[in-house]
């Protein structure tokens, strides 16, 4: 089973020497496998496999007393049953206000998916993934890379044409990441919501 694990960040920057660091604090500890962290400015976050459904309680408590307060948990694998594309796109905005690029990227790219190849709406879930996926790097220390990928997706979001997409300021959006990309160092920008 695969989860995610957010604990509060008490200020370590999203560097690869921070994320050695919180790993180190782990390694002692005997938790299963955990990897992929990411850092934002609130949280530590990393995926956790447990073969035990009954051990999460066990490793949650580990965790804690490592790295601190545990913020949330999620399980990758759980049936969340049916949903519409509006309640996805909601739940999208909220992930992405609280950082959680990663989660945004998986919920988006379910959309994305069942559309077809030339479909607007297929361009502009693309730009918000790549965005989403932008961020995961930064949370991982890795700016540069960041940098190319929010490139990549500011230029998906100018395909498509919109000015909004479900209350999502597509234009303001991207000037945004146009101001981001100039400045050549990668900071958070809020989704803008559509008058």
């Amino acid at each position: 089973m695969r989860f995610i694990v957010r604990v509060r960040n008490d200020g370590g920057p999203a560097s690869k020497e921070f994320i050695e660091e919180t790993k180190a604090k782990l390694a002692a500890s005997q938790l299963p496998r955990h990897e992929n962290f990411r850092i934002s400015r609130v949280a530590i976050e990393f995926d956790l496999y447990e073969d035990d459904p009954g051990a999460i309680e066990k490793d949650v408590k580990t965790v804690s007393a490592a790295l601190g307060l545990v913020l949330s948990v999620r399980d990758l694998g759980a049936d969340e049953g049916a949903r519409s594309l509006g309640q996805i796109i909601s739940l999208s905005k909220e992930m992405y206000a609280e950082e959680r690029f990663w989660e945004v990227h998986e919920e988006l790219e379910s959309i994305w998916r069942g559309l077809k190849r030339g479909d607007p709406e297929k361009e502009v879930l693309q730009g918000l993934i790549l965005l989403a996926a932008a961020y995961v790097h930064k949370q991982k220390g890795e700016e540069a890379v960041a940098l190319s990928v929010l490139h990549r997706a500011r230029l998906r979001l100018v395909s498509f044409g919109g000015a909004a997409y479900h209350g999502i300021d597509i234009v303001s959006l991207i000037k945004s990441l146009t101001r981001v990309e100039e400045a050549g160092l990668v900071t958070y920008v809020k989704l803008p919501s559509a008058a």
